[in-house]
């Protein structure tokens, strides 16, 4: 990812988000590996933590319009981040991405991906928008709800704790197709390819 973001054009910048639950600091920047290493675990259990925290380390370490949130499964298309970025020197949305609204429902998705035994376990969660989790993208004014208000040991499920946290302070969620899940339906305008089964992204 780090060759391909060296071909996207703009005014930006860009970090790698680890966890280490053993360091003292509350974060640890290394400007040379561009890695932001966070005081929590780094396994799927502590992805709403690592959002979190790494969303607060951000806003003391950088002054920026908005942060783009993207997984290190997505395999960008240069072009269109730089167009994007350019965007977001315009837009006066606060929290765009591909817009997911599923009905009220138990879910256990991804279990087999936790280790703590609570993760594991069927949760119910509410109808509302959010933004599915590849990539999202926020504006300084949503990166201090969540830095504020975000129940990092609430909902586990980092995108949907994300966009619950947003609705209940009336943030909007505007749909902006950023990503696709499927190679044969990736578009120029698509930031990236989502690469579910890693093709591509070892």
């Amino acid at each position: 990812m780090k060759e391909t973001l060296s071909q996207v054009h703009g005014n930006f910048t860009f970090v790698f988000l680890e966890g280490d639950e053993d360091q003292v600091q509350e974060f640890i920047f290394n400007d040379k590996t561009r890695v932001l290493s966070l005081k929590c675990g780094d396994s799927y259990d502590y992805l709403t933590h690592k959002t979190k925290y790494g969303i607060s380390a951000c806003r003391k370490l950088f002054a920026f319009n908005y942060l783009i949130k993207m997984d290190d499964d997505i395999v960008i298309q240069p072009v269109s981040l730089s167009n994007f970025i350019k965007f977001c020197q315009v837009c006066d949305k606060d929290y765009l991405g591909c817009k997911q609204l599923n009905p009220i429902t138990e879910s256990n998705y991804g279990s087999e991906k936790y280790t703590l035994e609570k993760n594991k376990q069927p949760i119910v969660l509410p109808s509302i928008p959010y933004m599915g989790g590849p990539c999202y993208c926020l504006s300084v004014k949503a990166c201090d709800i969540i830095k504020d208000h975000m129940d990092e040991n609430g909902i586990r499920f980092e995108d949907f704790n994300v966009g619950l946290t947003l609705y209940n302070h009336d943030m909007e969620a505007v749909h902006c197709p950023l990503y696709t899940d499927y190679e044969h339906t990736l578009q120029p305008f698509h930031v990236g390819l989502h690469d579910v089964n890693r093709k591509y992204v070892k």
